[in-house]
Order: C-alpha cells, then sequence, then structure tokens
C-alpha cells in the first residue's frame, strides 16, 4: 500500500491510497538500523543525515580520547583539552552494519557540529560552532574576522573521511 506524510496548516496526516476504509489500517513505521558510535569516549549527538547511496552520517561533541576513529581519518587523536570537545564524525553504511569512517575534528577549545549536508559526490559539509583558536582551517585565508568566544565553522571532509575540501571560521 502506498502510503505518504502531509502537512497542511501545521497538521501531519497520512495520505494513503488504495486503502479500504471498511478495514483496519496499522502504520507502523520499520527501524532501519539503530547503532551507538562504539566508542570509550563521552559524545553527544547533534545532527545526523544521509547519503546519496542511503549510508547514515552522523554529528557530535566527542569529550575525551576514546572515539572510535578509523584508520587513515582526516584527525584520529582528540584536540580539544580538558573540559573541551572536538566535533565527532561518523558515517555507517546504509544497513547501518558496517562503519565506514569515524574522525575527530577540532582544535583545542569546544568544535560542536549543528547541521550535515552531503553533496552527490558523498562529502559532508559540516555547519557547527567553535571557541579554539587553532580550528583546521583549509587556505589560510579561510577565516574571515577573529571573534572572541565561538565563531561559526564551515568544514568539507572528503568521502572518504580522510582530508578536508575545505574549512572557514566565521568570526565576528
Amino acid at each position: 500500500m502506498n502510503c505518504k506524510y502531509l502537512l497542511k496548516d501545521n497538521v501531519l496526516r497520512f495520505d494513503v491510497k488504495a486503502y479500504d476504509p471498511t478495514t483496519t489500517l496499522v502504520i507502523d513505521p520499520v527501524i532501519v538500523f539503530c547503532s551507538f558510535s562504539g566508542g570509550s569516549a563521552n559524545n553527544w549527538g547533534y545532527t545526523a543525515t544521509y547519503g546519496p547511496d542511503g549510508s547514515m552520517y552522523g554529528g557530535g561533541a566527542v569529550f575525551e580520547t576514546g572515539y572510535p576513529v578509523s584508520t587513515g581519518a582526516y584527525q584520529t587523536v582528540f584536540q580539544g583539552g580538558a573540559n573541551a570537545s572536538d566535533i565527532g564524525i561518523i558515517k555507517l553504511s546504509p544497513t547501518g552494519s558496517n562503519r565506514i569512517y569515524a574522525t575527530y575534528i577540532g582544535g583545542s577549545g569546544n568544535d560542536q557540529p549543528h547541521s550535515l549536508v552531503v553533496d552527490p559526490q558523498g562529502n559532508l559539509v559540516i555547519a557547527g560552532r567553535s571557541n579554539s583558536g587553532n580550528y583546521p582551517i583549509v587556505n589560510p585565508g579561510g577565516q574571515v574576522g577573529s571573534g572572541i568566544g565561538y565563531d561559526i565553522v564551515v568544514t568539507k571532509l572528503n568521502a572518504n573521511g580522510t582530508a578536508l575540501i575545505g574549512s572557514k571560521k566565521i568570526g565576528g
């Protein structure tokens, strides 16, 4: 049976095609998968998205060494100091059964992702915030302003999770 959600005037409804109203209708979503990061580090999930192949990307703040980074990942060592956090990124296969990669991204302060978008090639764009003076920047002219406190960061990680394609810090 074909079923989809409809949102109209702030009311969420189901649009069910070929439904016989004299029978019982059960709408029971299926969990595709559920997973943990698998590390020993304290980490909080902030954002997630999916890729063009159905893979799942998760982003959060990691507060210590012990995130399950992958060999060859962009950043395999926690950079945050005491009471600080790095961005933790993990990519899982479409079924959730395999970790494709996991990496830290950050500097010596607090770094947090707030939004993830994947391009058609599988490169991940991360938008977030940072108060790290040494947040990874690609292209030294990539920093706009030099804010005090938290600044916006926009970082693009390649499809393999091994390198940054671009990274800017935007301060005021």
